[in-house]
């Protein structure tokens, strides 16, 4: 891919109908730092900027990402704060593992 920021894979959780329980898109790609003409079939996504809760994903996948969003859902059902606002979540993998960018 033209431009390729980096060699991490990224997800971004957006869309979201209501909350955690609720539908979503998440769309999967790489980071470039401009955006060509894309293939056919392909997006671009911009992810704003805003507050986040980071949790990290360490060990064995995919069982450590599943933990990880585990922690999640946790704080999020036990009413933690900062509460999570669902507009736009990321996860970046990375050969260390994976961050998730949680919106609050």
């Amino acid at each position: 891919m033209p431009g390729r920021l980096d060699e991490n894979l990224y997800a971004v959780l957006t869309d979201y109908e209501s909350d955690h329980h609720g539908a979503y898109t998440q769309i999967v790609g790489v980071g470039v730092r401009t955006v060509p003409r894309l293939p056919e079939g392909m997006v671009a996504v911009r992810v704003p900027a805003g507050r986040t809760l980071k949790v990290e994903a360490r060990g064995q996948m995919p069982q450590a990402i599943i933990d990880a969003w585990q922690r999640v859902w946790k704080h999020t059902e036990s009413g933690g704060t900062p509460a999570r606002s669902f507009t736009t979540d990321l996860e970046v993998h990375h050969p260390a593992g994976a961050d998730l960018y949680v919106a609050v």
